[in-house]
């Protein structure tokens, strides 16, 4: 891997940078969805930001984000993350989100997701520096703010797809987020790209300051055995 050319260990600095992060609340945001795959019709405000960070059990990633324009968030974002083969290696995206109608309580919002990198839905082994995708989001709150429905639908070309894989794949994902108290949230999730089998993830999201740092703890497992899942996740995210 390209990494051992390096004499410092960047692997090892890139997860101290990861957890120095998650130990510092100054630096991260609301967590509002990017430890979870599927993405919910919720912007940053326009000219505002937000960080998120988390530490997982195979990947690790760094994701800041823009309110550009009402409406539309820009995220770029640096991750570490192991491949089918248990290597490590940097990973990249860059998103641009559009959300004209955001979710709000007992009302139904939507939007579209475009970006460039490391696609959300690929599976392990199969993620790429060069991808492209697209996915619709649909988000609906029901009683009062209590539950949020989430659901993706989308593409992805990935440009260094291996021999015998398609290059042009359907993505799909199905989140609820559940409002435990007014402090904790338990969200579920289930997504997949392509013919794999759908990953399964779940946890817990605690606000830690109310509109300024949120917790999210989580796992991950994949309904293929021989299949890699997200594993354990912890991440902050800070709104300032």
């Amino acid at each position: 891997m390209f990494l051992s050319r390096f004499p410092i260990d960047i692997k090892q600095l890139f997860r101290i940078a990861i957890i120095i992060c998650l130990l510092v609340p100054g630096f991260l945001s609301q967590a509002r969805g990017q430890q979870f795959v599927t993405d919910d019709a919720a912007v940053v405000g326009h000219k505002s930001f937000q960080v998120e960070a988390w530490y997982g059990e195979y990947s690790s990633w760094l994701l800041p984000a823009w309110g550009v324009f009402k409406g539309v968030e820009l995220t770029p974002g640096l991750g570490y993350i192991q491949d089918g083969e248990g290597d490590y290696e940097f990973q990249w995206v860059l998103q641009l989100k559009y959300i004209p109608v955001e979710i709000e309580p007992g009302k139904t919002g939507f939007g579209i997701v475009a970006g460039t990198g490391m696609a959300p839905f690929t599976q392990p082994g199969r993620r790429s520096f060069n991808d492209l995708y697209a996915y619709g989001v649909l988000g609906r709150s029901f009683f009062g703010d209590a539950l949020h429905l989430h659901g993706n639908l989308g593409w992805i070309f990935e440009n260094d797809a291996d021999p015998g894989f398609p290059d042009h794949l359907l993505t799909w994902g199905l989140r609820s987020d559940v409002a435990i108290s007014d402090r904790i949230t338990w969200i579920a999730e289930s997504f997949s790209g392509g013919y794999a089998l759908p990953e399964m993830h779940t946890g817990l999201r605690f606000t830690l300051i109310q509109d300024l740092l949120e917790m999210d703890i989580s796992y991950g497992m994949h309904t293929d055995k021989n299949e890699t899942g997200i594993g354990f996740n912890i991440g902050l995210a800070w709104t300032p």
